[in-house]
């Protein structure tokens, strides 16, 4: 379902015994959005990052060229923290590929451990 408090209240009122389940756009949405608060708060804090930075950390790896897989690991070796935020959105964009929630579960230990 959408992540609107609207929508959000309205099941929470309606439907007392409903397991909720956000869509994909809205979680990886809110997922990027932060990536993106970490990356200016890294550029920030260190005068900039590389040229190019900014799009080898919001684009898909796998469609990535040589030179660009390059610059997004010398980018989370140098920023710890960058390289929190891109995991933690992967484990999310994973998460997705996961049908019973038993498979999600598992994902989720394995990451965990």
């Amino acid at each position: 379902m959408d992540m609107t408090k609207a929508f959000t209240s309205a099941a929470g009122t309606h439907f007392t015994d409903a397991r909720i389940c956000f869509d994909r756009f809205h979680v990886m949405k809110l997922c990027g959005d932060a990536l993106d608060q970490v990356r200016k708060q890294v550029a920030a804090e260190h005068g900039g990052l590389p040229r190019g930075a900014m799009w080898v950390l919001r684009a898909n790896e796998a469609n990535f060229k040589e030179k660009q897989k390059q610059l997004r690991q010398q980018i989370c070796k140098e920023h710890g923290e960058l390289a929190r935020a891109l995991s933690i959105r992967g484990f999310f964009a994973d998460l997705w590929n996961c049908r019973e929630e038993a498979d999600a579960n598992l994902h989720r230990a394995a990451v965990i451990s």
